[in-house]
């Protein structure tokens, strides 16, 4: 009877260990799953949560017993890295935009940004545009321009956003759904606008709402070539770069630029030619001169350029 009980002991006791082991989700998943590149989803969930991970800046009573012991209570890192872009990820940054944590959320929604967009991705992004935390509903909306027209179906709800009281909200509204469909004439009159905006934060936001819409706004091109040439270097070399969108007529007020001897403002007019493309031809032979610029970088986008400029006949 003893021998018996004891057998009943070491069973349960034995079964209480595997469903202990078990209920910690890294056991759990390396058995059943869910695993990505062989490690346990739950592991990659934690490496990317330890990557966001920030000084504290009110340290809590163990925190500072710790320190004073010199204790390493650094959290544990599981893998060692966190590919953002590689497309195995998705499952992953998929699950933590639903996380418990705001900023891990929002971090998550933010790396959906440079993989490759699916149809689950633009749904779950669209249905986060609706976030109550503000930066995720942003950075929701960021990812869903970022990808472009792979976002229409998300573009009714991004237009309502347009309805935004706050100019600079609006503004960053507007910027989104002409990545989306560059042809949203309500979005294209908030941007014209806002060009003309005295708040700064505005009119630098709304350069990137610039399109191929603008090019016959003589305006709007007048404005923008004088910023190119006054005010502080980030106006001016944002100004040259979206010259390239008034097409040929630019290449007057752009070929002159060439001639500056900072090899950052040089690549910027450079950049401004390779968006033009071959109605750019007549910059071909100095761009073939700047290949061999002593600086690497000019010489880069000088051969970026050409590659734009005169298309490989294959």
């Amino acid at each position: 009877m003893k021998k018996r009980i004891a057998r009943i002991v070491v069973y349960f006791s034995l079964l209480a260990f595997t469903f202990l082991i078990l209920s910690h989700p890294y056991v759990r998943q390396s058995v059943f799953g869910p695993t990505i590149k062989g490690e346990p989803l739950w592991a990659w969930q934690e490496e990317f949560r330890i990557r966001g991970e920030v000084l504290n800046p009110n340290p809590t009573r163990w925190s500072k017993i710790a320190a004073l012991l010199r204790l390493n209570t650094a959290p544990v890192q599981w893998i060692g890295y966190f590919p953002s872009e590689d497309p195995e990820m998705r499952p992953v940054l998929l699950s933590l935009v639903y996380d418990g944590d705001e900023t891990t959320r929002s971090r998550a929604v933010h790396a959906l940004c440079f993989l490759p967009p699916d149809d689950e991705t633009i749904q779950v992004l669209t249905r986060l545009m609706d976030d109550p935390d503000s930066a995720v509903s942003l950075n929701a909306r960021d990812a869903l321009s970022v990808h472009g027209p792979r976002s229409i179906s998300a573009l009714p709800r991004m237009r309502e956003f347009l309805k935004e009281k706050d100019p600079t909200a609006q503004m960053y509204a507007a910027v989104a759904v002409l990545r989306v469909d560059p042809d949203t004439a309500e979005a294209l009159a908030i941007v014209r606008k806002g060009l003309f905006s005295s708040d700064i934060e505005v009119s630098r936001m709304a350069y990137h709402g610039l399109n191929k819409n603008f090019k016959d706004d003589e305006e709007v091109f007048a404005l923008v070539k004088q910023r190119a040439i006054k005010g502080d270097l980030h106006n001016r070399l944002n100004s040259i770069v979206q010259l390239h969108y008034f097409g040929k007529k630019a290449m007057p007020f752009l070929m002159p630029l060439l001639k500056d001897d900072s090899p950052t403002e040089l690549c910027f007019v450079i950049n401004a030619f390779e968006g033009i493309g071959p109605d750019a031809a007549e910059v071909v032979p100095t761009l073939q001169r700047l290949v061999n610029h002593e600086n690497v970088h000019v010489r880069n986008c000088a051969a970026a350029a050409l590659k734009q400029i005169v298309p490989d006949p294959k």
